[in-house]
């Protein structure tokens, strides 16, 4: 199995790529300054059309990933921009294309639960219900997975990526706190 938990961080980059404005001007901004401004840790991205616009404040929701060796704990706040454009990264050629975000009118939030790792057979079923993306059977979370990482992984294949996502995933349950907007 290939060790995704190794896929590499990209770190060349201190910028994030924000949309922003009435006329959806992209623009980079230094990340220390946007978590600053925002008094967050990190951010939490989610693809548009998974956003949980439903939710309201003081909802939990359940998000799952891979497993990620820089992970920080409970208590950490968030923002979490939608992805307008995705972006990757390639770890051997340091190939990067850093998504497009959008910090607008989008969740602040703090972590209450996490499973750094579990097999997707373990994962206890009220962990699929609140889901950033809607999904409610461990089918639907392999999918979504897979769909994600193919895209932000290019160079990994669609078996290497199935392998390490039934290795295991990472959940997080954050309660949503309010909606904020990063302006410059």
């Amino acid at each position: 199995m290939v060790n995704l938990l190794e896929r590499g961080v990209p770190t060349k980059n201190k910028v994030i790529l924000l949309r922003m404005g009435a006329d959806h001007q992209v623009r980079p901004f230094f990340i220390d300054r946007v978590f600053s401004s925002l008094n967050i840790s990190s951010l939490v991205r989610i693809p548009e059309k998974d956003y949980p616009h439903e939710f309201t404040e003081g909802a939990i929701v359940n998000h799952f990933n891979l497993p990620d060796p820089l992970a920080t704990g409970i208590d950490e706040v968030v923002a979490m921009p939608k992805i307008v454009r995705g972006g990757y990264f390639i770890k051997q050629t340091g190939d990067e294309q850093l998504p497009i975000l959008s910090l607008e009118n989008v969740w602040k939030a703090i972590l209450v639960d996490n499973i750094p790792l579990i097999e997707c057979k373990s994962i206890p079923k009220y962990y699929l219900e609140n889901t950033i993306g809607n999904v409610d059977t461990i089918e639907k979370l392999i999918s979504l997975l897979l769909q994600r990482y193919s895209l932000s992984l290019p160079n990994y294949t669609e078996n290497e990526i199935l392998s390490a996502i039934e290795h295991g995933v990472w959940v997080r349950s954050f309660k949503l706190l309010e909606k904020i907007s990063y302006i410059e």
